[in-house]
């Protein structure tokens, strides 16, 4: 809570002391470039033109529309106009007074022009299709523009739910991220040399940054640009973890009207605690290839790596046909595992020295005369209806454990 108001007030803060720019005098030609120009319905009318880069590439790319757009079977094709009417024109005056309106529609211009290509990267390496391999056949049919604007409507509904109506100082920040957030796809963004091999969010943070000069240095802008590079990791504060959520809320709703099969359904709703328990108790002390710690028990206790209860719960989503894009996003494991905790903890089935909010603890186990420092999520050995049978199988499960502690 005093994050978000520490961010409120410094947005309003610099709205009571910026002063209005100098005015200056350009072409229409330049001003093209980042100007929208809109007819009676608002509809962004802009005509071919070419990508720009950061001014600091000292490069323009000229990019052709696509000659035929990805199919979009995977998702519902949202109208720019539509977008615009509905998420933008109501800040209209804000965004004017904030100095923003021009480069967001600009973004919008971008989207409209050359977000008909995959909502996905689809060559070199990149984080989001490095962490979603399950899913990367499917996001590659979603237009970016779709997906974009999709995200940013998302993103702009959480932001009224959790701070009313009109959450005016975060309108701007969360209207640049969202709309920011994926242009780092573009390919003809990422055929620059400076961003051939640049993770998406990077990129895109580089030229939500180029588009927006006269933020520069400016709470707004640097809070926007944070959000943007962290929507695939950890996200720090409010802006950043509400667009890493409506970004996998987008994800859900373009995997199910993909997978006709699956349901988008949240843990509270599919997980079976009984079945779960079962099924991870299958696989205490037994040898797995390449990897002895997987789960193990030592004096009435289970350890369990994060990573192999992670697996757990996506095998089950998998079998139950349940969407759900935290199952799917390695960056989204830790968010998942404590929803899976906390679903269990009632039960009495977690080790007493795991505290809420943790999904595991760092251990120091010996083995021998060896001694290493591990994270595992401990739960109780009787709480599994074979915990008899977990000693019988250590014969088979090296290394043998003969001490371990909490750190």
């Amino acid at each position: 809570m005093f994050e978000t108001l520490k961010t409120i007030v410094a947005i309003l803060r610099e709205k009571e002391t910026s002063k209005a720019p100098d005015k200056i005098v350009v072409s229409l030609a330049d001003l093209s470039i980042l100007w929208i120009r809109y007819n009676n319905s608002f509809e962004p009318a802009i005509p071919k033109r070419p990508l720009r880069l950061p001014p600091e590439t000292g490069r323009t790319i000229e990019v052709d529309p696509p000659k035929k757009e990805v199919p979009d079977a995977a998702s519902v094709e949202i109208s720019a106009s539509a977008f615009y009417d509905e998420v933008i024109e109501p800040y209209r005056i804000l965004l004017e007074q904030d100095r923003v309106l021009e480069g967001i529609n600009a973004m919008v211009g971008i989207l409209k022009e050359h977000g008909g290509c995959p909502s996905i990267v689809q060559h070199g390496y990149d984080s989001e299709r490095e962490e979603v391999p399950r899913i990367e056949e499917i996001l590659s049919r979603v237009l970016l523009r779709d997906h974009t604007f999709r995200t940013t409507r998302i993103a702009m509904q959480l932001l009224s739910d959790r701070y009313g109506e009109k959450p005016v100082a975060y309108v701007p920040v969360m209207l640049i991220a969202g709309l920011g957030h994926d242009l780092g796809k573009i390919p003809g963004f990422r055929a620059d040399g400076r961003y051939a091999k640049a993770d998406h969010p990077v990129t895109s943070a580089a030229i939500v940054e180029g588009l927006f000069p006269e933020l520069s240095g400016t709470h707004t802008l640097s809070v926007a640009l944070q959000a943007i590079r962290e929507h695939h990791h950890a996200a720090k504060d409010q802006v950043g973890m509400m667009l890493k959520e409506a970004d996998g809320r987008a994800r859900e709703i373009e995997i199910a009207a993909a997978d006709k099969s699956g349901t988008v359904l949240p843990v509270t709703e599919w997980f079976d605690a009984v079945e779960y328990m079962d099924r991870i108790g299958r696989q205490v002390n037994v040898t797995q290839t390449g990897n002895a710690w997987q789960a193990f028990s030592f004096n009435g206790t289970v350890y369990f790596e994060p990573g192999f209860l992670y697996e757990s719960a996506q095998e089950m989503a998998l079998e139950k046909n349940v969407i759900d894009i935290e199952l799917l996003r390695q960056s989204d494991r830790d968010a998942a595992l404590l929803k899976i905790l906390k679903v269990l903890r009632p039960l009495n089935v977690l080790g007493d020295e795991l505290g809420a909010g943790y999904v595991a603890r760092r251990y120091e186990v010996q083995t021998g005369q060896l001694k290493k420092k591990l994270s595992f999520t401990p739960f109780k050995a009787s709480a599994f209806d074979d915990h008899g049978r977990f000693e019988e199988r250590k014969k088979d499960h090296p290394p043998m454990v003969t001490g371990i502690k909490a750190l």
